[in-house]
C-alpha cells in the first residue's frame, strides 16, 4: 500500500472538527454574496482556532469547489485569467497576487499537491493575508455556484 502523503486527511471526516461550522457558514454566505458575514465567519475560524483551523477551512473551501465542478482530487488543473470585457488573456503576472494565489491554490488542492499547498500558505503576507484568504473564498463560491474558474468578474 502506499504511503499517504503528510497533510492528506487519514479519513476523519472535516465535519468532526469544531472550525467547520465556520467554513460552511462562510461558503454560504460568500455563495448568496453576503460579505460580510463571510469574512465574520473566516476570521472567527481563525481568532478561535489557528492556524491549524484557517488551513482546515481553506482544504475544505476548495474541496467543495472541486466537487461542484466536478474535478476530482488528483487532477492538474491550471487557471487561465482573461478579461472579459475584451475576451483578451492575461499572464498570470499580470493579474494581481490574490488572484493568482487562490487559483493556485485551488490548483494544489485539485492535484492533492501538499508540498505546493504547504508552500503557498507560507507565501501569504504575514500582515495582510485578508484579500488572499477572500480571493480564495470568491473563486471557490463562484466554482459552487458554477461560475466559469473565475475569481473577480473582470477575469475568468
Amino acid at each position: 500500500m502506499a504511503k499517504r502523503p503528510a497533510g492528506i486527511p487519514t479519513g476523519r471526516s472535516p465535519a468532526t472538527e469544531p472550525w467547520y461550522r465556520y467554513a460552511q457558514v462562510a461558503m454560504a454566505a460568500a455563495v448568496r454574496e453576503e460579505w460580510e458575514l463571510a469574512a465574520d465567519a473566516t476570521w472567527a475560524v481563525f481568532a478561535k482556532f489557528g492556524l491549524q483551523g484557517l488551513q482546515g477551512m481553506l482544504q475544505v473551501w476548495c474541496d467543495l469547489a472541486l466537487t461542484a465542478a466536478g474535478i476530482p482530487h488528483g487532477s492538474r488543473i491550471q487557471a487561465s485569467f482573461r478579461d472579459l470585457s475584451s475576451d483578451t488573456p492575461h499572464a498570470a503576472e499580470e493579474v494581481p497576487a490574490p488572484v493568482r494565489w487562490a487559483a493556485d491554490m485551488v490548483g494544489a488542492r485539485a492535484a492533492m499537491d501538499m508540498d505546493a499547498w504547504a508552500q503557498l500558505l507560507f507565501e501569504l503576507p504575514p500582515n495582510n493575508i485578508r484579500p488572499h484568504l477572500m480571493q480564495l473564498l470568491e473563486h471557490t463560491a463562484n466554482m459552487v455556484r458554477g461560475v466559469e474558474l473565475a475569481c473577480p468578474e473582470h477575469f475568468r
